[in-house]
């Protein structure tokens, strides 16, 4: 092999230039560039705090000298191959009517770096979470309750909030495809802090076509999404729809009940897909994990949703309520087996499947929708296509009503961390990859 007069390999000088270059970009989408804090944008944000960074670039909290409002600020690197900036700014105009989407201020452009400013929020679930598990360690180390962390009545009633989130993006025809904790936030003040809002819609992208109908699927697509809530869909490269979105907001429900999900500890994507395929059998998740009967039927029914059908959020919301009321009534453990109406089969006479959102519901109050952005990292994917983001804010879809946002129950206290129902254990032998693509191809042909 040949090598430079230094005594390294042209692959290992190569590789050391290629990390050199990835580095300084680095610090670029850190904001190198920006003033020491802190530091006043185009005369109006007063940014006093960083809140976070990540591959896409950085965040700041501050203050809009204007309204006198708390701020953040989410800063792209000048040096993207595609904007991401361009389709949040895209979405979040378009869900102005949303009470679970950060609500719009303003964007620009500071060092080259493309931002937006939204209104600063609170916590993230992911971060959330992770208090509560070292809160119920720290006051009983003995105890496994710290393995779930959160009670069903509080699983429950997060889940019904991240449900309404989700189910407004997919009513203005978009699809968010990066589902997961660190992508919902509770707001900052009251009466926002009992509300979920969604955030960073970078890999967003339209599902509906400008005459309304669901966009005909690709034969391949390619991974999109964090690994370790995506569905099986993504992880074989399949088109992802409404149903996908969903599977991801089913993967963050499991955890928070049996306080583990079987791929935690798997660093490969292929392997973290093998796993789901083999566990979402319906004769073996069941049995392998002590699965809270609401979770059960979730399950069976968005194994029966095609690509281009339309969920039933208000049938998968009225079952996360029926299960809180049941665990309220009869205690909190999560295992326990609860009665729970199965929801509307998409098979069934009634059952819509190209539309979203005409069957939107009641006007928000005006300045309900409130929200901000201080997410700090996304793991997702960045090799989605420069056409998904022209679509976002090219695209003239017809106008659509308010989303319908799913009922929730009225804002409980927080309560103390249900009993504990045990991390998974033992899963089997890995799954032959052929027969599961063979197998996963077959499943999705039947959906």
């Amino acid at each position: 092999m040949p090598s430079t007069p230094e005594g390294r390999t042209t692959a290992q000088l190569a590789a050391a230039v290629t990390k050199a270059a990835k580095e300084q970009a680095k610090q670029h989408m850190l904001g190198a560039d920006f003033p020491a804090l802190p530091f006043t944008v185009e005369g109006r944000w007063r940014l006093n705090r960083q809140l976070g960074q990540g591959s896409f670039g950085a965040v700041f909290g501050g203050l809009d000298q204007r309204t006198g409002l708390d701020v953040a600020l989410k800063f792209e690197s000048g040096a993207a191959r595609r904007s991401l900036i361009r389709v949040e700014v895209a979405l979040l105009r378009r869900l102005a009517g949303s009470q679970h989407v950060p609500a719009y201020v303003g964007q620009g452009e500071v060092a080259g770096c493309p931002f937006v400013a939204m209104e600063l929020l609170a916590d993230s679930l992911s971060a959330i979470y992770r208090e509560h598990r070292l809160h119920a360690v720290r006051r009983d180390p003995d105890s496994r309750a710290h393995e779930t962390a959160f009670s069903w009545a509080q699983t429950a009633y997060l889940g019904q909030q991240m449900l309404a989130a989700i189910r407004d993006v997919h009513c203005v025809g978009f699809l968010h495809r990066d589902i997961k904790p660190s992508n919902f936030s509770l707001g900052a003040s009251l009466p926002k802090v009992a509300c979920c809002y969604l955030l960073d819609f970078g890999l967003a992208r339209r599902y509906l076509t400008k005459e309304g109908e669901v966009r005909r699927a690709r034969s391949a697509a390619g991974f999109r999404g964090t690994a370790r809530f995506a569905s099986v869909h993504a992880h074989i490269g399949a088109e992802l729809g409404r149903r996908d979105d969903l599977w991801s907001w089913w993967h963050i429900l499991l955890e928070w009940t049996v306080g583990r999900l079987p791929w935690a500890d798997v660093a490969d994507r292929e392997s973290i897909g093998l796993i789901k395929a083999q566990l979402l059998r319906e004769s073996g998740l069941p049995g392998m994990l002590p699965l809270a009967a609401p979770l059960q039927s979730i399950m069976r029914y968005l194994l029966k949703l095609r690509y281009d059908q339309e969920p039933d959020y208000a049938a998968l919301g009225e079952m996360l309520n029926q299960g809180a009321a049941g665990s309220e009534a009869g205690g909190s453990s999560v295992g326990r087996s609860l009665a729970v109406s199965e929801p509307r089969d998409p098979d069934a006479e009634g059952a819509e499947g190209g539309s979203s959102g005409g069957d939107a519901a009641a006007d928000s109050t005006q300045g309900a929708a409130a929200s901000s952005s201080s997410s700090s990292s996304s793991s997702a994917s960045s090799s989605a296509s420069s056409s998904e983001a022209s679509s976002a804010t090219a695209a003239t879809a017809p106008p659509t009503p308010t989303p319908a946002i799913v009922p929730t129950p009225p804002p409980r206290t927080p309560t103390a961390p249900g009993s504990s129902v045990g991390s998974a254990g033992g899963f089997g032998a890995r799954p032959n990859r052929m027969r599961w693509i063979s197998e996963s191809k077959a499943l999705l042909d039947d959906m």
